[in-house]
């Protein structure tokens, strides 16, 4: 069985901005908490690239959220942690309760780049859509037998 691991972009960028700004293999791991030998491997990746003159294409295109997006994230951020604040102080019990929620919180995030789509696949599924039920319900032979292009118009 062959495991395909996807690459951690979030990381990657990380690395290559501290990297951009001149930092050192141990400065950005000691800052970030990434092992320095994965640190080492993408800062020598990004010097070999910029030495050839080529781009860095495997890191993700970012678009800047808009200031109310910011502002929702922050309020959402503030709640957790004082939750958190709350929690730590129950005592045992709490303190349970905290690593068990720091622990889904990472489960989720890891997750969630395998399960939610990205901007980019959910303008190829808008565009695509009825293609791809038509192709659907052809394999599963559910087209009405007088097929037209007219039934998967939008």
């Amino acid at each position: 069985m062959i495991v395909m691991v996807r690459e951690n972009l979030d990381r990657n960028f990380l690395i290559y901005e501290l990297w951009k700004k001149g930092r050192t293999i141990d400065e950005i791991s000691f800052d970030t908490g990434i092992p320095r030998s994965t640190v080492g491997y993408y800062v020598r990746k990004f010097n070999k690239r910029a030495r050839r003159g080529e781009p860095i294409a495997f890191l993700p295109e970012r678009e800047k959220p808009d200031e109310k997006d910011i502002a929702f994230t922050t309020v959402r951020k503030n709640l957790m942690f004082q939750n958190l604040l709350k929690w730590s102080g129950e005592g045992k019990d709490g303190v349970d309760k905290v690593y068990k929620f720091l622990m889904i919180a990472k489960l989720l995030k890891e997750l969630q780049r395998d399960i939610l789509p990205t901007k980019d696949e959910e303008k190829a599924l808008a565009k695509y859509r009825f293609y791809i039920l038509k192709q659907i319900m052809d394999a599963m032979d559910m087209l009405p037998r007088t097929e037209t292009e007219e039934f998967f118009v939008e």
